[in-house]
């Protein structure tokens, strides 16, 4: 494998939007080996997004990530239920939606939140029952790297699959 130090670019720009704190930087993300290896340069914006967190630039009513952290999950099932009903309502409508939690189904059970008067109990149950009446698709990672890992592989392979084949810089490995 050869890791040249001229990375490749991203035929898409990845919108974030400005309301994310912490937005994912997707630094030294590896092309795939049939690519070299080589990093890839993620070029990216802050936007308004009616629904999700990220998405691509020209194709934000196609494709909406929602990424949430352990206690903003928690957070969010709790006091911003009906806020979170109603944006899931909007991904559903989507080609493809999803929800990037920074944390393992493991951990969200054994270690909720402190502060949180949301058990987890009722947060599985809520994410079971979603995933059935909504067909946006749940993702847990055990850690934001991951997380934003995923985040970027999702939106290059919907970029990839639906917009412009030739163009794609990396594949599907992790």
């Amino acid at each position: 494998m050869c890791y040249d130090d001229d990375p490749l670019d991203t035929p898409f720009t990845v919108i974030f939007d400005y309301r994310e704190r912490r937005p994912f930087r997707f630094a030294n993300i590896r092309s795939s080996k049939r690519h070299g290896g080589k990093f890839v340069r993620v070029h990216t914006q802050p936007g308004y997004l009616m629904t999700a967190d990220y998405s691509i630039a020209g194709l934000t009513d196609r494709i909406g990530i929602e990424r949430k952290s352990k206690d903003d999950l928690f957070d969010t099932m709790g006091r911003g239920r009906d806020r979170f009903r109603r944006e899931f309502e909007r991904l559903s409508e989507m080609e493809f939606a999803a929800v990037v939690i920074e944390s393992s189904l493991l951990e969200i059970v054994e270690r909720p939140p402190l502060h949180s008067r949301v058990s987890a109990a009722s947060v599985v149950n809520t994410i079971v029952s979603w995933q059935q009446r909504y067909p946006v698709h749940w993702w847990f990672t055990d850690t934001r790297r991951y997380a934003e890992i995923v985040t970027f592989r999702i939106l290059e392979r919907f970029y990839h699959e639906h917009v412009n084949a030739s163009k794609t810089v990396v594949s599907s490995a992790v």
